[in-house]
């Protein structure tokens, strides 16, 4: 595989790999007592009419983290995707910066950077009121996880009651 392609690749399975530990406590809860893990955005915000609308351009990954992915070239080409944000403060697992929805709706389309670097390429939030576990680390494999000493790292986003 050709780079910028490999770096690209290696970036992704680094980013999905430091969220290993809390995948596998929703894919324990899931087979534990039902549920799920990979939800399209209608799952968590029922009530939000724009969640049914474009439900494969994001998606929340083990119960906290929304994903938008970039599904085209002529997206990935420009300079940002276009995903909707429920209401609430959404906090971008990149760079900690904050979206901040108040009403819901056509007010919670956001436009979000493609990056064409590893760094920060895929763009993550954290849902309103969740928590997330994190290790920090350059892991290829999850024998890698297991084997490192890097602490894991709890990040928490207060929903509206705080």
């Amino acid at each position: 595989m050709d780079e910028p392609f490999k770096s690209m690749a290696t970036a992704a399975l680094q980013e999905r790999l430091r969220y290993t530990r809390h995948l596998y406590s929703c894919l324990y809860e899931a087979q534990s007592g039902g549920g799920t893990c990979f939800d399209p955005l209608l799952f968590h915000f029922p009530l939000e009419d724009e969640a049914y609308s474009k439900t494969e351009h994001s998606f929340i990954f083990a119960n906290a983290l929304k994903i938008t992915p970039v599904l085209d070239a002529e997206t990935s080409a420009g300079d940002s995707v276009s995903s909707f944000f429920p209401k609430g403060t959404w906090v971008s697992m990149n760079n900690y910066s904050e979206i901040i929805v108040s009403e819901g709706g056509a007010d919670g389309w956001r436009n979000l950077p493609v990056s064409q670097t590893p760094e920060n390429m895929i763009n993550t939030h954290l849902m309103p009121g969740a928590i997330v576990t994190k290790q920090e680390g350059a892991f290829l494999t999850t024998q890698d996880i297991a084997l490192d000493k890097t602490a894991v790292v709890l990040i928490a986003n207060r929903d509206a009651n705080g």
